[in-house]
């Protein structure tokens, strides 16, 4: 399939320290990480906690600018100025696992999907089949952000996002506010309408189990480093990596 979004060498750094203290140090947090996306692709970017999948998420999103490195869309080099343009903006769509962080907390759900709808200049969708997709109430749409519980807020930014149809979703940790039925019910309602509308996916996990199931393709990433990268089957019946196998074999102690 042809490649959508493709990543070349990127690192991203930030300083630490004070400069009253002497020269501030730079901490690396990803290290020429590269990869590619193919159209319609799922790929899961599994780790532990601080080994970089979210910078990259936001490198990916245009919320941060790599310190070294090129992303490209279509093969077209984007830096944040150009993805902020409304024609990139509808391309690639992040859902945060804060669920909470796309929504103004004086508007209701309702107005916070015509916004998202406004900004990148598309036609209202189906609503109703997003939100019972999600198991979500129609009257969920007059409530405000802070009436709702963490997993409605994390599921109305699926819908949010989904609302505008982009070309590739970026979930980090989309379920981490819900119980475990939930979760597996989510992540199935957004691979079925995935496989419907013909969209990328890349999710941002450390559930190694839900991630494997959900995902064709499926990346590891270890102190700012992608150390393995290849479709699922490949990857759980023959790791390469020592830190791949002790991800997998621990997932099958818990």
């Amino acid at each position: 399939m042809t490649v959508l979004l493709e990543a070349e060498n990127i690192c991203y750094g930030i300083e630490e320290g004070h400069p009253l203290f002497g020269p501030r140090a730079m901490k690396n947090v990803l290290h020429n990480v590269s990869f590619s996306l193919r159209e319609q692709e799922i790929l899961g970017l599994l780790g532990e906690s601080g080994a970089g999948k979210t910078t990259l998420a936001k490198c990916l999103a245009g919320l941060l600018q790599p310190t070294s490195g090129v992303i490209r869309l279509r093969g077209k080099d984007m830096n944040i100025a150009q993805r902020f343009r409304k024609g990139i903006v509808s391309e690639i769509q992040m859902v945060f696992q804060a669920g909470g962080v796309p929504f103004n907390p004086k508007l209701t759900i309702r107005r916070a999907f015509d916004e998202a709808l406004s900004a990148v200049g598309a036609g209202e969708e189906s609503v109703d089949e997003l939100l019972a997709m999600l198991n979500l109430q129609p009257e969920i749409l007059e409530s405000y952000p802070g009436e709702l519980s963490g997993g409605q807020r994390q599921r109305c930014s699926v819908a949010r996002a989904l609302l505008t149809r982009p070309n590739v979703l970026i979930l980090d940790e989309p379920t981490s506010a819900l119980d475990a039925m939930s979760r597996v019910s989510q992540l199935n309602a957004i691979k079925d309408f995935q496989q419907r509308h013909c969209f990328s996916v890349i999710l941002v996990s450390h559930d190694v189990g839900a991630t494997l199931g959900f995902c064709n393709t499926v990346g590891i990433m270890f102190r700012g480093e992608l150390v393995e990268l290849g479709p699922v089957d490949s990857v759980v019946s023959s790791p390469s990596h020592s830190y791949t196998r002790l991800l997998l074999e621990s997932s099958l102690q818990q």
